[in-house]
């Protein structure tokens, strides 16, 4: 039987899942920028590359991880929350404490003030809540949840995604 490539450790996602796993892939890229941005000590660039960074989060929070969150909170925790009731509530908090970041954002960007502590604060904590929810939150639902569960879920995402205009990315999917 083949091995799992490095740093799989073996995580395969249910299709009904599947969507919100391909948004973390965005939310990772965006907290990676973050943490780089909050990290530059120098400023070779002055203000400008921070504030891009920023303003980029800005954006894709507004645009991207709103819907996404709100998906969570009102599809995927009803269903499968308790699965993991404490990690339901981790992700329920740290919605919260991302949104409440993104206020602080706002208010950097145009004081300049505290720019890059904040850049990588809000990096770590969006890197550590989609590796949470990826490796035991969503591990926990698939466990718990059986196949025709798990198929209502994935057909509830889809009907809220699509309302919202993101379904294409997220139409279900066979199982293998």
């Amino acid at each position: 039987m083949p091995e799992n490539p490095p740093g799989t450790r073996g995580l395969v996602r249910d299709p009904a899942l599947a969507p919100l796993s391909r948004d973390h892939h965005a939310a990772l890229v965006h907290a990676q920028a973050l943490r780089r941005a909050g990290d530059r000590v120098a400023p070779q660039d002055g203000h400008g590359a921070p504030a891009r960074v920023g303003h980029a989060f800005l954006a894709f929070h507004q645009n991207e991880l709103l819907g996404h969150m709100a998906d969570e909170e009102e599809v995927l925790l009803p269903r499968g929350g308790s699965a993991d009731p404490e990690g339901a509530e981790r992700i329920r908090a740290e919605h919260a404490e991302l949104n409440a970041l993104v206020f602080k954002l706002g208010d950097a960007l145009v004081s300049g003030d505290g720019l890059r502590p904040l850049l990588k604060e809000i990096g770590v904590l969006l890197d550590d809540h989609v590796h949470f929810e990826e490796r035991a939150f969503f591990m926990a639902v698939q466990a718990m949840l059986t196949p025709p569960a798990m198929g209502a879920l994935g057909r509830a995402l889809y009907e809220r995604r699509s309302a919202r205009g993101a379904g294409a990315a997220c139409a279900p999917r066979a199982r293998r």
